[in-house]
């Protein structure tokens, strides 16, 4: 009964477990493809690889590769390595199919930045702005003029020093 209650605890959560996981854990890579579902239908679905290994992020466990792919036919279609999945999530906004975008809009395409994640940044959360700004995700003039904006609705911005 426990085993059927973690599982249906993570079911529909591939993205963010995966995710996490890699994040979590150097060398491994993130993939999004499709996998065989309970309907005999192709899904999307998350997981994780480095070398042999797979990591299955719904059952928590890990799988030898070439059983894995028989097993669930798995067809992978993108696949991110750590920095690239922090990237792609800063990019997004979200724990999704992320689809493959030319690597020139990493560098200054700073109109796709999510509201919400400029909200958290300016909400005070540094490390995130200084990996953002270091890593040219965003531009510092954007949020600059973002911040003065926030400011200007009369928001107040409190910054962890």
């Amino acid at each position: 009964m426990e085993d059927v209650n973690f599982i249906e605890n993570r079911i529909g959560r591939c993205y963010i477990l995966a995710y996490e996981f890699v994040k979590e854990n150097d060398d491994w890579t993130l993939i999004n493809g499709e996998i065989i579902g309970n309907d005999n239908e192709m899904m999307q679905h998350a997981w994780a690889e480095k070398g042999k290994e797979v990591y299955e992020p719904i059952l928590d466990m890990l799988f030898e590769k070439n059983e894995y792919y028989s097993r669930h036919q798995a067809n992978p279609i993108n696949q991110y390595t750590q920095d690239e999945a922090r990237r792609y999530m800063l990019y997004y906004g979200k724990h999704c199919f992320w689809e493959k975008i030319p690597e020139t809009k990493f560098e200054y395409d700073y109109s796709a930045i999510s509201d919400e994640i400029v909200g958290w940044i300016m909400q005070g959360n540094r490390e995130a702005l200084r990996y953002m700004i270091e890593n040219r995700i965003v531009n510092p003039e954007v949020i600059l003029e973002k911040w003065k904006q926030h400011i200007g609705n009369g928001n107040q911005i409190e910054i962890d020093t």
